[in-house]
């Protein structure tokens, strides 16, 4: 589940970012990448290494997670509605004594964001939303275990695919796994936004903009941010053993999201399928470790 940026722009023109308070959304396009986000705010943001308790207990909560979204997987497919997903992913985290987090989380009422082709992040699984031969879905749950969050997400193709939507899923996971290879101590946070950019754009994508990726730990989200494109600012250096939720979003043709008038889920403006893959990973002092190492298949 990523961040939400909302960029207001008046005479002394701020960012604020929506983390533990909920504010009233217009339903238009949110973010102005230009205007993004300023040297003031990173220069300020507190990166807390987690001790060696704390990874321990989130080495665990992502071998679970792992086998969720796994299982969820393997489970969705054409002729079930996303809501029958959302009751699978509620027994399947009982089953792995997993808290379903996103239940309640700023009034959300599910435990997964689930949508179908142009649909965008953080949209609400719902019983007359039915997944068809063709379609690409999106899947993005966090969990709690024993007092920390994990967050993921992929994106499935239901049945058979056309070219395009096989290339944008396949860039997308392409993107992610850039971006987790510059989770390392001494690389900046433009390291792994500019990875997810530079791979989406140079195969014909762009990115969403008004959403980010996120630190994580005994909060769903806590600093730092890293949106999907590299911005002013980007340039804070990545200490070791930080932990961060690296949410991957591409898009086709080229805009960002609408919220819907639910207040969460949102759509892509121009019409342009998503596509979505997301790993909780823990920077190291050499290489990065993914926490949450899912295996899903790849459409050919």
């Amino acid at each position: 589940m990523k961040t939400l940026m909302k960029l207001h722009i008046d005479s002394t023109m701020y960012i604020m970012f929506l983390m533990d308070i909920t504010l009233p959304i217009p339903n238009t396009s949110i973010a102005n990448h230009k205007f993004f986000l300023y040297n003031t705010y990173m220069n300020k943001m507190k990166l807390t290494p987690k001790t060696d308790r704390e990874i321990f207990i989130m080495r665990e909560a992502g071998k679970r997670h792992a086998e969720l979204i796994e299982k969820i997987f393997d489970y969705t497919k054409a002729g079930q509605s996303t809501w029958d997903i959302e009751l699978y992913a509620r027994k399947v985290c009982k089953t792995l004594n997993l808290k379903t987090v996103q239940i309640g989380y700023q009034k959300y009422p599910c435990a997964i964001c689930m949508g179908i082709n142009n649909d965008g992040v953080h949209t609400i699984p719902h019983k007359n939303k039915v997944l068809s031969e063709g379609d690409i879905t999106t899947i993005d749950i966090t969990v709690g275990f024993k007092g920390y969050c994990m967050d993921g997400g992929v994106t499935k193709a239901i049945g058979k695919v056309d070219k395009k939507a096989r290339k944008l899923i396949r860039t997308t996971y392409k993107a992610l796994t850039m971006a987790v290879a510059n989770c390392v101590e001494g690389k900046t946070i433009n390291d792994i936004s500019n990875a997810i950019y530079t791979i989406s754009k140079r195969a014909g994508f762009d990115v969403l903009k008004s959403f980010s990726g996120h630190g994580i730990g005994k909060n769903l989200h806590e600093e730092p941010y890293i949106p999907n494109f590299p911005f002013v600012g980007g340039d804070v250096v990545l200490p070791a053993n930080i932990v961060v939720a690296l949410d991957t979003m591409v898009i086709e043709g080229e805009g960002d999201a609408i919220i819907q008038k639910d207040g969460w889920s949102t759509k892509v403006e121009n019409g342009g399928r998503l596509g979505f893959f997301e790993n909780t990973v823990l920077v190291g002092h050499d290489s990065p470790e993914i926490l949450n190492n899912w295996k899903v298949s790849l459409p050919q």
